[in-house]
């Protein structure tokens, strides 16, 4: 599954409103706790779910289960149309690639929530990730150039 850098953030984002807490974050709390003088000049872990880690079986299972919670909460029908002042469509190898036809721009200081974002036809991909994170293990890359077209 194909996810954009957007989209990615905004799973993460509305994980976090509804519970979710970013084991990352957390493993680096639980070092500051134990040994604040050590976590200060320890190495920095790279953010939840940056390209190239992986996510764990345990982690995805719990991303997963915070986010099949949050879908009653989605509108199925486009909650931000009215913050949309253009679109681009895409050409058609990006379109396959992106799952979508066309990307559309936001209103110049628009700001969108994750349950805006999601809603519409986002709220399919959205359920679609959560069979992928069910899954198990799941690996986080770029996308390569060489499969776009």
């Amino acid at each position: 599954m194909v996810l954009l850098y957007t989209s990615w953030k905004m799973v993460l984002r509305l994980a976090l409103m509804h519970g979710w807490r970013d084991p990352v974050a957390a493993a680096a709390e639980r070092a500051r706790a134990q040994s604040p003088f050590a976590a200060e000049f320890a190495e920095p872990l790279p953010p939840f779910g940056a390209p190239g880690t992986t996510i764990s079986g345990h982690d995805a299972a719990a991303l997963s289960d915070v986010i099949e919670q949050s879908l009653p909460d989605i509108p199925g029908e486009d909650a931000m149309g009215f913050k949309i002042c253009s679109s681009i469509d895409l050409p058609a190898w990006a379109a396959r690639h992106v799952g979508r036809r066309a990307l559309r721009m936001v209103r110049p200081g628009a700001s969108v929530s994750p349950i805006e974002y999601f809603s519409g036809d986002n709220k399919r991909r959205l359920s679609r990730l959560v069979r992928v994170l069910r899954g198990g293990e799941v690996t986080v890359r770029p996308a390569d150039p060489e499969t776009r077209h």
